[in-house]
């Protein structure tokens, strides 16, 4: 049976919030979450953090 970890996914610009401050760079240095990063007008992923 394969198991994966789900992803968590949020706009862009609330990325840009998050993580540009001290503790959102903690939390992508650690690995800590799997983002999905994505544009709600164009309606595309924007990037994807394993």
């Amino acid at each position: 049976m394969l198991l994966t970890e789900p992803y968590c996914a949020i706009p862009h610009r609330t990325y840009t919030e998050i993580f540009n401050e001290p503790i959102g760079k903690i939390l992508l240095k650690k690995n800590r979450l799997r983002l999905l990063v994505f544009d709600p007008k164009q309606e595309v992923i924007m990037q994807w953090i394993p």
